[in-house]
């Protein structure tokens, strides 16, 4: 059956797909959410540098703290995911939610109280700025970054990479804004800056929250009820048995 269900050709349902509320969602979550980090991934060494005052040593060291919280909260966090979805003590789309708001609100709350921070405070900036991170590994691990798989089934791969690439337009435009309002590394300007990141996440955390979908969406189905797999019983039996996991979870 599963050989079966693989060799399936399908055809993307563009029109549903563009139509729909959940697709919507993670490009909009996405676009908003990559803005922030992309922003946050480019401009860190520059503002430990101009604002912060660390040195060229400390800066490298200093700048590489919050990737590495948030390596280490993506890969250690992802299983908590599963289990709470497994156990049922939350809803799939409960803990999608639940972690994207983590994941987003995170780093928020820190890039709002960094943006009022001074070199006199730098190394509380610098814990501000790993605990976000560290925080928006939750997104990446338990939120949008697997919700596209809960309601897109075998098309999740053409969702994602739509919204991904729309999501890096933003992403790469983030460093440029920030070189734009930052022309003349004033803090006032980085505060500017910082807020403007803030409400990147923010947005996201907004969107994710009121428009996320935990199932399959009907669009997503139809392409299994191809007629080499309607005259398969056993194939048949178990998608249903799959899409009916899918709903109960």
């Amino acid at each position: 059956a599963d050989e079966k269900i693989q060799d399936t050709d399908t055809k993307t349902p563009w029109s549903a797909m563009l139509r729909s509320q959940a697709f919507w969602c993670i490009l909009l979550s996405m676009f908003f959410c990559d803005f922030g980090l992309y922003a946050i991934w480019a401009v860190v060494p520059e503002y430990m540098n101009e604002v912060l005052l660390f040195s060229i040593r400390e800066n490298g060291l200093l700048s590489a703290l919050p990737h590495v919280a948030s390596f280490i909260a993506v890969i250690s966090t992802g299983r908590l995911a599963d289990y709470l979805i497994e156990k049922k003590y939350l809803k799939r789309v409960n803990a999608r939610k639940l972690f994207h708001g983590i994941g987003t609100l995170g780093p928020a709350i820190c890039l709002l109280f960094i943006s009022f921070l001074d070199c006199e405070r730098r190394y509380l900036a610098v814990m501000l700025l790993t605990i976000g991170m560290a925080s928006s590994g939750f997104m990446m691990s338990g939120g949008y970054m697997v919700n596209v798989g809960d309601f897109s089934g075998i098309h999740s791969g053409i969702i994602f990479g739509i919204c991904n690439t729309v999501s890096c337009i933003g992403g790469f435009g983030a460093p440029v804004l920030t070189s734009i309002i930052t022309k003349d590394k004033t803090t006032a300007q980085w505060k500017i800056a910082f807020m403007l990141y803030a409400a990147s996440f923010l947005i996201s955390a907004i969107v994710f929250s009121f428009f996320a979908r935990g199932e399959t969406e009907p669009w997503a189905r139809d392409d299994v009820h191809d007629e080499r797999i309607k005259n398969d019983q056993e194939a048949g039996e178990e998608l249903m048995e799959i899409n009916r996991n899918n709903s109960s979870i």
